[in-house]
């Protein structure tokens, strides 16, 4: 004998698809119903969830930085600052590993004006 099924709530479905950026086609296809379906019924829950999968994704982006990642640094100062190479232009191939790490922090702290209230 099988177990019982257990009830699906399409509501949660849909903001969990949403939060990893599925597209609207994409989830209808998993729920059965036509895309329209999604936008027309869901619109609250897809907006919740791809705004809750950015911040996700920019608070490990962010995290990340910290921990020194140059390559991540760049790409999110050019993501929400601009393109790096019109603003800085930082050359720290002969900087002891501390002095890296200084410029690193300045630059974070530009980027994320929050960072010393963590």
């Amino acid at each position: 004998m099988a177990a019982p099924r257990k009830p699906i709530d399409p509501a949660h479905v849909v903001k969990e698809l949403a939060k990893v950026q599925h597209t609207d086609t994409y989830i209808a296809s998993v729920l059965g119903v036509h895309p329209s379906t999604i936008g027309r019924t869901y619109a609250k829950e897809v907006a919740l969830g791809k705004a809750e999968g950015i911040a996700e994704l920019q608070e490990l982006l962010m995290k990340r930085v910290r921990d020194g990642s140059e390559k991540l640094l760049c790409y999110a100062m050019d993501r929400y600052m601009g393109p790096v190479t019109q603003k800085y232009t930082i050359d720290t191939s002969k900087l002891p590993v501390e002095e890296k790490k200084e410029v690193l922090r300045s630059l974070v702290s530009e980027l994320d004006p929050h960072e010393g209230e963590k």
